[in-house]
């Protein structure tokens, strides 16, 4: 009973989060690029008032079904300090499956403890096999328990990834393509002309914001472990998604030296966030844009504004 009202609170409270990243997402493209280099702590507070109906959910509909109440969950992240995003109510089912799988390992410990105890024979301390048999069926039982939580854990993980994949590459369309707030960036121009392009100037920052505010949100409220492997799952996402991007655009020197200076700034986005080593996760990232940045008639074949 407890592993179904998990599923369809997980699922409820994931579509929120989703809904909360599109909500900033949407925000994201309607800020002045100015107002992100100007006062770098504009965008986000922004964002925070422009979840208003977002957060008013957790509140009210989040623990209205599936008899799971208020006073049955514990909030360990509740003041804004800790949750400017409003999430933490709903990752608090997550960290809810990290319990039920610590709890599952401790009850499965100590019942063969106790199950020892009672069938160990007191003339040789051994336990007959029909005995073990009894154990071994627990055991099994519990096990079985367990992998089903740890399962719907990564699932309910991955299904947060994926949102946040979307996200990120939203961010990647809208930040460089011609419509976008810096109004195109062209990486196939030689030196002297890409380096004419104004929109430079707010490089890397106007890509890494939206980068942060991303892996803010989806991490915000999570059980260190939690977070741990969340940041791992959204690292390898996110190192696809900007080798796609160089595989669908054209670079050329100064164009890829540019790109190289993105990329090592979200890449540190993850590396700030966990106290783990995510440094393989950028492995063939990093080989790319060596390859990328070693010759200066390096070029795909695509524009970047068709990613």
């Amino acid at each position: 009973d407890l592993y179904k009202q998990l599923v369809d609170y997980i699922k409820s409270n994931s579509i929120k989060i989703n809904q909360i990243l599109q909500d900033n997402m949407l925000k994201y493209k309607k800020v002045d690029v100015n107002t992100i280099m100007n006062d770098t702590g504009s965008l986000s507070i922004g964002l925070r008032n422009a979840m208003s109906l977002a957060s008013s959910l957790t509140t009210s509909s989040i623990m209205t079904s599936n008899n799971i109440s208020d006073h049955e969950i514990d909030y360990d992240n509740d003041n804004d300090n800790d949750d400017p995003w409003k999430v933490s109510h709903h990752m608090n089912s997550i960290n809810i499956l990290e319990k039920c799988i610590r709890y599952t390992d401790r009850l499965t410990n100590e019942t063969i403890q106790s199950a020892e105890a009672v069938f160990r024979s007191s003339t040789n301390q051994s336990i007959v096999d029909h005995d073990w048999e009894k154990i071994k069926l627990c055991k099994e039982e519990l096990e079985i328990a367990r992998n089903s939580f740890k399962q719907l854990l990564m699932q309910s993980l991955e299904t947060l990834v994926s949102y946040a994949n979307t996200s990120m590459k939203e961010v990647l369309l809208f930040t460089f393509n011609k419509t976008g707030p810096l109004g195109g960036i062209k990486f196939d121009l030689d030196d002297e002309r890409f380096d004419q392009q104004l929109s430079l100037s707010y490089f890397p920052r106007v890509i890494t914001q939206p980068f942060e505010i991303i892996v803010s949100i989806v991490t915000s409220g999570l059980s260190d472990q939690n977070r741990d492997i969340m940041i791992g799952l959204l690292a390898d996402v996110c190192s696809e998604r900007l080798e796609h991007f160089i595989n669908q655009t054209t670079f050329r020197f100064a164009g890829a030296l540019k790109f190289e200076e993105c990329c090592r700034a979200i890449t540190n986005t993850f590396t700030k966030a966990t106290n783990m080593t995510i440094r393989s996760k950028f492995s063939k990232l990093r080989e790319i844009l060596v390859v990328l940045t070693s010759d200066v008639n390096v070029a795909n074949s695509l524009q970047s504004d068709s990613f």
